[in-house]
């Protein structure tokens, strides 16, 4: 419990870059919204994700150097630009394992039934189904954003969700809690996504919406913070503690 209250401390120390992630996610909604059915506008979505993942690194750049007590003192600028790409490639990674084999099944059934749409009860199953590979993907990021920016910050690369794994195994007490608000954070999500049902995404955003994308985004970043943490004191323990490709001990 020592772990969150220092987590939820320093995020709500710093709970501008709560607004300004929950804004940037709401941003991609908007973009959603304005391009509803019309293929013309996924330029738009397409910016809007671009933003959003800048603003991620910049979020996630100026925590990891809080959590690391202030060694370094660059702006939200610099992480955003540092980190844009392995924010990319982390989100991609995520992708595949959680929806790869979704998009695989949905292949092979419009390959032997030649329809080019898809049955509604399998479209409901992927709705209903969407808050549990949301927190698929939640657990798989729970150590890899983490270990992506320190690498990042070192020049160095790694596996980033085996290593966020093996973590994830090896440090069961620590994780224990940051899981249960990622169960938090899953609940929420989906709470929007069944409320608004399938085609939800048309819609423009309300103040519900809002309010619930602002404490999924506070859970989001105190999870990231707690599990920075958690990166630090294992690297600190020696290098047998430290997972595989996180280089050397990082001191506290």
């Amino acid at each position: 419990m020592t772990l969150l209250r220092e987590s939820f401390s320093a995020v709500s120390a710093r709970f501008h870059l709560v607004g300004l992630f929950a804004l940037s996610s709401l941003l991609v909604r908007l973009a959603e919204h304005w391009m509803g059915d019309d293929p013309d506008w996924f330029l738009l979505v397409v910016a809007a994700v671009v933003v959003r993942a800048a603003c991620t690194g910049g979020v996630f750049g100026l925590l990891f150097q809080s959590a690391i007590g202030g060694r370094e003192s660059a702006s939200f600028l610099h992480w955003a630009a540092r980190l844009l790409l392995p924010v990319f490639w982390v989100w991609f990674k995520i992708f595949l394992v959680v929806i790869g084999p979704i998009g695989f099944a949905v292949n092979i059934y419009w390959a032997m039934s030649g329809s080019p749409t898809l049955p509604d009860s399998l479209v409901e199953i992927v709705f209903w189904s969407g808050p549990f590979l949301e927190l698929v993907a939640l657990v798989l990021s729970l150590y890899s954003f983490p270990l992506c920016v320190l690498w990042r910050a070192r020049g160095e690369r790694g596996p980033h969700l085996r290593a966020g794994w093996r973590l994830l195994r090896a440090r069961p007490a620590d994780s224990r809690p940051l899981l249960l608000l990622l169960v938090a954070v899953a609940a929420i999500e989906a709470a929007q996504q069944w409320i608004l049902g399938p085609e939800g995404y048309k819609t423009v955003p309300g103040y519900a919406e809002g309010l619930l994308e602002l404490a999924g985004s506070c859970l989001v970043l105190v999870v990231f913070f707690g599990a920075t943490r958690v990166v630090l004191d294992r690297l600190a323990a020696g290098p047998r503690e430290a997972p595989a490709g996180a280089g050397p001990a990082v001191r506290q």
